[in-house]
């Protein structure tokens, strides 16, 4: 790319997870990035919340972010969308429990978003500051409720 772009790899299946440590060796790379739903479906998990609420997601962000990389994950819904399956906050933790420093938005981000995206993009930026700031244990507690609610949501 010789500097004119990011490059971001998108991880998004068990055989890339398990090559991760080598991937964030490879000189260039700028930053890595979960695929959920494709991963859930590669690791045959009956939702793409279960693997959120692995702990395959903390250690990959440790790799990635072991090698001074930038980690990101995938399905950020908007702020207190109660349409979701699994509450927007809990999605939110995860990102400040895992460090990610990076986000792709769901689609159902943009089906409220419509009407002022540049507002609700600002209000996703406040929430997670505001997961940041919270305690190891606000952040575990969450995990939890994350665990518990993934576990009870049938196929997809």
């Amino acid at each position: 790319m010789d500097g004119r772009a990011l490059v971001v790899l998108l991880v998004e299946c068990r055989e890339a997870l398990e090559r991760l440590p080598a991937l964030v060796a490879v000189d260039g790379v700028d930053e890595v990035h979960l695929g959920l739903n494709d991963l859930a479906l590669s690791l045959r998990l009956k939702n793409r919340w279960l693997a959120l609420a692995s702990d395959l997601v903390p250690e990959a962000a440790a790799h990635v972010l072991g090698a001074g990389l930038r980690f990101g994950l995938g399905g950020l819904g908007r702020v207190d969308d109660d349409t979701l399956p699994i509450p927007s906050d809990l999605i939110y933790a995860e990102y400040a429990r895992t460090g990610a420093t990076a986000a792709l938005v769901a689609r159902s981000f943009r089906a409220g978003a419509a009407d002022d995206l540049a507002r609700e993009v600002a209000r996703t930026h406040e929430r997670l500051a505001l997961w940041r700031g919270r305690d190891v244990g606000a952040l575990e507690d969450a995990h939890a409720r994350l665990v518990r609610l993934s576990a009870g949501i049938g196929v997809w």
